[in-house]
Formats: structure tokens, sequence, C-alpha cells
């Protein structure tokens, strides 16, 4: 729903609730996480459980750490999960099997799109690296993320590879490529940050290709 999360506290019917509310949960979660609180505190701990038995998204009811159908609402899943210690690996594989040719997730692919989305591969591959970071993560995974942060290196992070022009015109809100707009929704060029990876994972030198961004 516009790139944003939609989940239901479990049983509770969709024509009660305010929209603004469904994103809370799912939205505070990705808050803690980029606060780094610590994912051990007892209070989290809890607050991961309340969540896991009892939020379910809008699509079809689906837990909320199973994911849905959207590959940046599962990026992001997968990026809460792994950071609060919860086991996402399924998530993980269905992302692997939708990366597009060029290396970027769309969620449009599954109504025929064959090019990806900028947004939703920021949104991929941060769920994939902290992932990574929790796991080790798969040589396959690995391979995936590579590819998707060249896809977005190869762009300068926002323009088009046919003619190098910036996509950013195109986006139906300006604010998503010049600042951070609130938690989960699309932050753009605040979301995707290579050089914070941490050691021993292996990071591209980004500054060239970044130069545009």
């Amino acid at each position: 729903m516009g790139g944003g999360w939609c989940v239901l506290p479990g049983g509770l019917p969709l024509r009660l609730l305010h929209r603004p509310a469904l994103d809370r949960d799912a939205a505070s979660l990705t808050l803690l996480r980029d606060f780094g609180i610590d994912p051990n505190a007892e209070p989290v701990r809890e607050t991961i459980a309340l969540v896991r038995e009892n939020c379910r998204w809008e699509h079809a009811g689906q837990r909320f750490f199973d994911g849905e159908v959207e590959p940046c609402i599962n990026g992001r899943t997968v990026a809460v999960g792994a950071y609060f210690g919860v086991d996402v690996d399924s998530i993980v594989v269905r992302l692997l099997g939708e990366q597009l040719a060029d290396g970027g997730w769309n969620c449009e692919a599954e109504n025929g799109s064959v090019r990806a989305s900028f947004a939703t591969t920021i949104c991929v591959l941060e769920g994939l690296l902290e992932h990574e970071r929790a796991t080790g993560g798969s040589v396959r995974a690995v391979a995936a993320r590579r590819r998707g942060e060249q896809y977005l290196l190869d762009r300068s992070l926002c323009r088009r590879q046919s003619t190098r022009a910036s996509a950013l015109v195109e986006l139906p809100e300006p604010s998503w490529g010049t600042s951070h707009v609130g938690p989960g929704r699309h932050e753009f060029t605040c979301r995707f940050r290579p050089a914070e990876q941490d050691p021993p994972i292996p990071v591209y030198d980004p500054f060239a290709e970044l130069a545009d961004a």
C-alpha cells in the first residue's frame, strides 16, 4: 500500500482500524533498529514475541515474520527480523528468487515489470545485509547482495543507465530523493549506506560512482 507498511493485530478486522495505526508496529520496529536498541533487552524480547504471535499482514493474514508478497516490504521485514534474532530465512529465499536480470528488485515484477526499482532494491539490500551480519549469509545471498549493490552503483544510485538522466525527477514525491521522510517510508538516498557495512564483509569503494547522488 503505497510503499508503506500495513499490519493488522491478529483477529482485528480492517474496517475497525484507521490506516495510520496499521503502520505503527512495523515502522516502530524499524525505527528501534535504526536507533540501535539492544535486541536482547527483556522488554524488546517481550515485544518481538507479541509481534510474532499477534501481528498479521493485511495482504492475506500472513504472520509478520513470514513476510508477504512485495519485495520492498519483505526486505524491511528481513532487516527487522534479522536484527531482533528472528528466523527470516524463508523470506530471504523468496527474495533471492525474485532478483531480476538487471540485479535489482521491483514490487511490480508480479505485474510484468522486468526492470528493477531503486527504492525496492534499496529495501531488499538493507534486509540482505542485516541478515548477512546476523547469520554470515549464504554464498548465494552474498552474491545477490553484491549484484544488487552493483545495480545501484552502475546507476549512481539515481540515474537511468540508458540516458544517465536522473530518475529522481520522476518520483511521485520529490522528498524521496532529498531527505528522510519518516520511519517505514521511502527514504531513498538515506537508506543506501554501503560505506556502513562492517568488516569482514567486503565492500565496494562507492565514491567515484556516487558523485551524482
